[in-house]
């Protein structure tokens, strides 16, 4: 391997300095093996595409999530207590009426709604929603002045851009 090296000094303070690589041979053998290296790496980057390409299989997942159908209903009862998320609480439907728990110290509207629209209707289900008081336990640095975490010193109505459910007028 040669490599030209220049050095102008004609004035000292313009110092010039190249270096031409232009000169590099390799071996024989040392050709061949990168050569040979790039050419497996070649073949082996098209196998690759070619087995990982996407295909038109498609895969049906059991059990993911399902699309929500929109019913109308009424609502019977509501009281503040105790929010339940979960697919067993929120939204279960059912035959019998669900009756809400009064909880005053509660983060949720828990509405006790009759279905009167879609598949279900006539059917029953609870509804919580997410009360202003419901989020002092995720706030850094704030104490809730209860074992639940609840901030009482909120109103117990619905959070902004919740959905307002209030008990139908008795006729």
């Amino acid at each position: 391997m040669t490599a030209d090296h220049d050095h102008h000094d004609a004035d000292p303070a313009t110092h010039v300095h190249s270096h031409s690589l232009s000169n590099i041979s390799l071996g024989k053998w040392a050709s061949r093996v990168v050569i040979g290296l790039l050419a497996i790496i070649g073949v082996a980057v098209v196998a690759g595409v070619v087995l990982l390409w996407p295909s038109q299989l498609r895969v049906s997942v059991p059990g993911g999530p399902q699309t929500p159908s929109l019913s109308n209903g009424t609502v019977a009862e509501q009281m503040i207590g105790d929010c339940d998320f979960t697919p067993n609480g929120n939204g279960q439907v059912s035959e019998t009426q669900p009756h809400p728990v009064l909880n005053p110290d509660g983060g949720c509207l828990n509405s006790s709604v009759r279905i009167t629209s879609g598949q279900d209707s006539g059917k029953w289900t609870m509804f919580s929603i997410g009360t202003q008081r419901m989020n002092v336990s995720a706030v850094p640095g704030q104490t809730p002045s209860n074992r639940t975490g609840v901030d009482l010193s909120r109103p117990a109505t619905p959070a902004p851009a919740s959905p307002t459910c209030r008990p139908a007028p008795r006729s």
